[in-house]
């Protein structure tokens, strides 16, 4: 018997701008120094769920954005995409959770990246 898989789409969310800073002192203290990223990012979502998931986009830029600003702009520069697109994605369905909002997604990927 073949499984077949659940249709899904992909959602794009393009120009998620966060600041961040350029390092960390040992302290931990942010530098006074930041960097602006910019990041478009594509979500999986279960067909049916499509429009749920329009209605609640700022919501999900909103969590990009706090899932992204944890970092610093050399650790976002420095690792390797999979790596970060991991852990945005798992801190993003951990914000949505915090919030009491259903998973609103399957996958996260980072589409495109670019930090100045």
């Amino acid at each position: 018997m073949v499984k077949h898989a659940k249709p899904f789409d992909y959602i794009e969310l393009n120009k998620i701008m966060v600041s961040v800073p350029l390092t960390v002192a040992s302290d931990g203290s942010a530098s006074s120094i930041y960097r602006v990223c910019s990041l478009d990012m594509a979500f999986e979502v279960n067909a049916k769920d499509k429009d749920k998931f329009k209605n609640i986009t700022p919501l999900v830029r909103s969590i990009a954005v706090q899932a992204l600003s944890v970092h610093t702009y050399d650790k976002i520069r420095n690792v390797p995409l999979d790596e970060l697109q991991n852990d945005v994605s798992t801190r993003m369905l951990s914000i949505a959770d915090s919030w009491h909002i259903d998973r609103p997604f399957n996958a996260a990927i980072i589409t495109q990246l670019l930090c100045e």
